[in-house]
Formats: structure tokens, C-alpha cells, sequence
């Protein structure tokens, strides 16, 4: 009797078990989920025919093939629409904060950002009044004086002015009537050579120890009327749409070469990453951006703005920090933009990853494959607010992206270290917080044309980590198709491989004539037609899915 009794209890609590398995797996994660599954297996529209040795071109789901990629900012003047510029941009980014958007610097300034119009605004006064076309900028943009530098000489460039970033002080005569330096002690490496400019600005006070000095260097704060002055306006009235394709801003990269970027790269750039949040992931006026500027220093003058300016347009906050330990960010942070081989992303996946609640983890990160994401394992009370960590990856071989040569190079499998996705869901966890990887070229495309879903949290097998790395759909100012190279035969369009081509509206132009004539000389090899840049070097396929994979 007592066998049998035991027989019935064990077939009963096998059955409430299983039961409790099955609801859990077939009704409460299905109901949990951040998106059907199904809806990750196609990311990307994809044209329906392709041309012989190149793949299909592919563009982001929200923009169907035969439409208009995202271009600006739709703004109406009269019957039509202008893409917009960046005074349309910074004029709104200040009625929309009510005066409560501050932006905190590297330098240990924080200022709200009617106070940064200010000393914008009388900075571009003297630029009028000294008559300057082209202004030269070496001073860090993470700094308050930097970056106050930097936006009176994007309120200049409306005006035919040529603002230029460039990584260190010029050994040799430019075509620059301005100098921006960071401190007086890189007065000593001008060598004499102030006597090429109209005048060499320093972001810094004027120490007794150099007064006597030219008079062509002057301290930025000498040409404040006072530093402690606010304005919250800046008129602006476009008469057409031409202030839209001038001119932002030149780049030089640490190669010394430089591009250009119009003010269309830059309204595309921030409309198309406001357009890849999820409904109800919209930016928002309690948004905070943090940037972390370990290891973005070469390219940070290029790269920062589509997301500045984006959480500025929502009456959000920016902070700029230099830290290897992310749990010492701001606690208002909710968007968090760092490289992903900081040193700060490699201490979470090892120090934090080992002193993790074990068992919260293992949680977390089932619940993650599962499609359910979960905030039971985040490590710091610092990252109670943040909702999305952004990781910034380069292309795996920036030299050959950014410099154009002829013969493609071979090839090479694991050249470049990137995070697997399991270590990707590793971080979600940690961080409690969404996270995105991002594809940048960092010196000739303004913001990331390529980046993964919100919610993709897949974990691919060991094989497939081991060879790739997947970045999601382009973003929605970029189309892009793969095509074959002599030197890699293996890679076949026809099986969705090969080196990839893009177009689209963040693309920048290179200035220098050799630059020039090989983007010309690379499109009639490839056939690839007008407004097609070759990524020399950036090999990768198709998903199924629609995501571009990236080889290792």
C-alpha cells in the first residue's frame, strides 16, 4: 500500500514538474519576451536582385528598398522640407532642455548649456570680426573650453567657415587663420610657428608667467565679456535649403589625411540614430549620455556628436569621463557610449565578472538566451538608471578604409580581437542594462553604419564567435551590398560573401587629390556605380537573419 501510495505521489510530482516547466517556458517567457524570436530572423530589407560578383543590396528594416534613406531632418520651410543643419540643431537643443540639460567635462566643469550658447556665441562674434574662414582645432572637445571652441566654429561653418580637428599642432604652414591649443604648455611646440596664423587661441587662463608673450596668442577667456553669463536663445532663419550641403567640418586623421563632412553627414547621422531606438526605448529629457574617452581620443572630435547632439535635441545631459572602472559613472547616467576594448569593459568581464553573485548571474544570463532580459545580476548601484551601454568597434583594418589602396589586401582570419556574444550577455547582465555593439570607420563615416538590435540577445555557437562577429542591419542613412575580390576567391556573392561596399548620406569626402583619384579609380574596378564607397579590407556576409557578420 505504502509502495503504491509512493508511486502515485512521485507520477504526481513529475507531472506538477513538468506542468511548471511548460507554463514557465510556453506561457510566461513568451509573454516576457522583449520580441517574437521570428522577428530577429529578418533585420534587413533586401533588394530582390543582384548583380553578377556582388550580393543583393541591403538596407535597414525601417527603410524598404526603392525609398528614400534617412536624410535629415525633415524640417518645413514654406511647402518644403530641408534636411536641416546643425544651427537647426543646436537652436531646438535649447528650447527643448528649459534650461535644465547640463553637459559635465573631462576638465571637471559642468555647465548647463545656455551657458556654453554664451560663450559660443561670443567666441563666433570674434571669428566674424576678426574675418577667419578656416579655424584649426587641437584642443580636446571632452573639455569645456574645447568644446565651446568647437561649437562656435560649427556656428561659423553656416557662414563659409572651415572649422578643422586635428590631431596634434601642424608641423607645416595649413590654410588655417586660427589656431585652437589646450594649454600654454604646447606654446613651446609651436616652434615659432604662430606667425602662420591670425591668432592662436589657448583654453586655458593666462598664467603671469606668460604675459609679454605675441600677441597672436590670446586666452580663450580674454574674449569672454564674462564667463559666468547664460543665454538660453539662438535665432536662426534659413532662407532656402543651401546652409544644408556646406561644409561642417574637416578631419584629420592620425595618418594626416583629412575629409570632409557636410552638415547633411551630420543631420543624417543623429536622425538615423534617434530613429534606431525602439518605441518605447525613445530618447527622453531625463536622459543623460556618458562618454568615456579612453581609447576614442584620435577620433572623438568626428564621432561624439551624433549622439550629443541627439540626447541635447530631447533636452538630455552629456558627461565626457576618462575612467577604467565604469561602476564610478554618473548614477543619472541612462546611455552609456565607451569603446569595447576599454580597459573598463575588460574589468567588467573579469574582476566584476568574477565577484558576481553567482547565482544571479546564471539567472541573468538564462533568462537572456531565453529572450528575457534582467536586471537580477547588475553590480552597481551606479547603473540603476542606465538603459543602453553603446560599444564602439573600428573596422578591422582602419589604415586600408580610411587611405584607399588599390590592391586589396588578402584575408586573415582572426586579425582582430572582438567580444563574443557570449560575453555580450555577460555585460547585459552586469551593466543590468541593454547593450549594443556598434561598427564604426572612424575617420571617413560620421557616427556607426552598422549596429545590432535592442533586443538581440542571441548567443551564437563557439564556431560562428570564433569567425565572426555579428553587428546587426546598417543603420538606416546607409545601404550596402558585398562583392567579390580577385585575392579572396573563397568569398562568393552568390553564398552572401564578400567585401563590402556601402552609400548613404554620413559618408564623408576625401580633400587630398590621391584620396580622390583612388575612390574613383576602386568604383570603375568594382563597377560600383555613383555615391559607392569601397571598404577596402572590410570582409564579411549576410546573415539569413538580413545582419551583417564581420570576419574576425
Amino acid at each position: 500500500m505504502e509502495l503504491l501510495w509512493l508511486l502515485q505521489w512521485t507520477v504526481l510530482s513529475v507531472a506538477i514538474a513538468w506542468f511548471i516547466t511548460w507554463f514557465i517556458q510556453n506561457i510566461i517567457i513568451d509573454v516576457t519576451r522583449d520580441l517574437n524570436p521570428a522577428v530577429l530572423l529578418q533585420q534587413s530589407n533586401i533588394a530582390p536582385v543582384r548583380k553578377e560578383k556582388e550580393t543583393a543590396v541591403y538596407r535597414n528594416l525601417s527603410v524598404p528598398i526603392g525609398l528614400p534613406l534617412t536624410t535629415g531632418l525633415n524640417i518645413a520651410i514654406g511647402y518644403k522640407f530641408r534636411r536641416g543643419n546643425f544651427i537647426d540643431i543646436w537652436s531646438r537643443t535649447l528650447t527643448k532642455g528649459h534650461g535644465k540639460n547640463q553637459i559635465g567635462f573631462i576638465d571637471g566643469e559642468k555647465w548647463p548649456l545656455e551657458k556654453v550658447n554664451y560663450m559660443a556665441k561670443q567666441l563666433h562674434k570674434f571669428f566674424i570680426r576678426t574675418q577667419v574662414k578656416s579655424i584649426g582645432i587641437v584642443a580636446s572637445v571632452a573639455t569645456s573650453t574645447g568644446f565651446v571652441a568647437a561649437t562656435a566654429a560649427f556656428m561659423a561653418s553656416v557662414d563659409g567657415c572651415i572649422p578643422q580637428f586635428l590631431p596634434c599642432i601642424p608641423r607645416k604652414k595649413m590654410d588655417l587663420d586660427v589656431l585652437v591649443i589646450q594649454s600654454w604648455e604646447l606654446v613651446a611646440l609651436l616652434d615659432s610657428s604662430e606667425k602662420w596664423y591670425k591668432v592662436v587661441i589657448v583654453c586655458e587662463e593666462l598664467p603671469s608667467s606668460r604675459i609679454g608673450l605675441s600677441g597672436r596668442m590670446v586666452s580663450i577667456a580674454s574674449l569672454f565679456q564674462e564667463t559666468s553669463g547664460l543665454d538660453p536663445e539662438f535665432h536662426y532663419s534659413p532662407v532656402d535649403d543651401t546652409d544644408d550641403g556646406k561644409e561642417l567640418l574637416r578631419f584629420t586623421n592620425s595618418y594626416f589625411e583629412t575629409t570632409s563632412f557636410t552638415h547633411t553627414c551630420l543631420v543624417s547621422s543623429v536622425a538615423s540614430f534617434i530613429k534606431s531606438f525602439p518605441v518605447q526605448f525613445q530618447l527622453r529629457e531625463t536622459d543623460t549620455l556618458t562618454i568615456v574617452t579612453e581609447m576614442l581620443e584620435f577620433c572623438l572630435s568626428l564621432q561624439v556628436w551624433t549622439k550629443i547632439f541627439a540626447v541635447l535635441l530631447h533636452g538630455g545631459s552629456v558627461n565626457f569621463i576618462c575612467t577604467d572602472d565604469l561602476t564610478k559613472i554618473d548614477p543619472k547616467t541612462s546611455l552609456l557610449f565607451v569603446a569595447a576594448n576599454a580597459s573598463g569593459i575588460n574589468t567588467m568581464l573579469t574582476a566584476y565578472l568574477r565577484n558576481s553573485n553567482r547565482l544571479a548571474l546564471s539567472w541573468a544570463l538564462s533568462l537572456l538566451s531565453e529572450g528575457v532580459f534582467s536586471t537580477a545580476a547588475r553590480i552597481s548601484d551606479s547603473f540603476t538608471k542606465l538603459r543602453c551601454v553603446f560599444l564602439m568597434n573600428e573596422v578591422r583594418d582602419v589604415a586600408s578604409v580610411s587611405l584607399f589602396p588599390l590592391e586589396m589586401p588578402k584575408l586573415q582570419s582572426n586579425a582582430v580581437s572582438r567580444l563574443t556574444s557570449h560575453q555580450m550577455n555577460q555585460l547585459r547582465a552586469l551593466f543590468g542594462a541593454r547593450v549594443i555593439m556598434e561598427l564604426y570607420s572612424p575617420y571617413t563615416i560620421m557616427g556607426p553604419f552598422a549596429q545590432t538590435n535592442f533586443y538581440d540577445y542571441r548567443v551564437f555557437p563557439t564556431a560562428v564567435d570564433k569567425k565572426f562577429t555579428c553587428y546587426g542591419s546598417l543603420s538606416s542613412s546607409m545601404e550596402g551590398k558585398l562583392v567579390y575580390t580577385d585575392v579572396n576567391p573563397e568569398l562568393k556573392p552568390a553564398n552572401r560573401q564578400g567585401m563590402l561596399l556601402i552609400r548613404g548620406f554620413t559618408i564623408g569626402k576625401p580633400l587630398d587629390q590621391d584620396r580622390l583619384n583612388k575612390t574613383a579609380k576602386l568604383a570603375e574596378k568594382f563597377e560600383s556605380g555613383k555615391g559607392w564607397m569601397v571598404m577596402v579590407g572590410e570582409y564579411g556576409l549576410w546573415g539569413k537573419d538580413g545582419c551583417f557578420y564581420e570576419y574576425k
